[in-house]
């Protein structure tokens, strides 16, 4: 994974949108938010809608990434708000568990496969999560 690195500059042609998935009984709206800070090209996903506007002075944390800056993390500092963190403590323990019933059922191969596959995933879930608390904390006090 590429390393975090902070932006900080005057938001300029800021655009919303919003990406919906999901099926008939739950859906997941996540509220994207596509603005440029001097050359560099922003996206900011976020589950809430961001507070940010054309002119206003922010900070991003995040990586650069097939010729645009993800930001996993925005201090807007002209409006004092800051982009909700959204860690996936729930999804982890899931897959921990999973792991666990799998390792007791190791006796076949198939749950042996899964039990490494869980920890695979719940790696990369905690390894997400690690990146995202660094974000946070790299623009909190700016």
């Amino acid at each position: 994974m590429n390393n975090l690195t902070t932006i900080k500059g005057v938001v300029e042609g800021f655009e919303r949108s919003t990406h919906v998935t999901g099926t008939d009984h739950r859906t997941s709206t996540t509220h994207l938010s596509i603005f440029k800070i001097g050359t560099n090209r922003i996206m900011l996903r976020t589950s809430a809608p961001s507070i940010i506007s054309d002119g206003d002075e922010v900070v991003v944390a995040g990586i650069h990434d097939n010729g645009q800056f993800s930001a996993l993390a925005c201090k807007n500092l002209t409006a004092n708000w800051v982009s909700p963190l959204k860690q996936q403590g729930c999804a982890l323990t899931a897959l921990l568990f999973m792991a666990f019933i799998s390792f007791l059922m190791s006796f076949m191969i198939i749950p042996i496969f899964f039990c490494g596959v869980c920890i695979y995933f719940a790696y990369r879930v905690k390894k997400h999560d690690k990146s995202l608390k660094l974000a946070y904390d790299l623009i909190k006090n700016v």
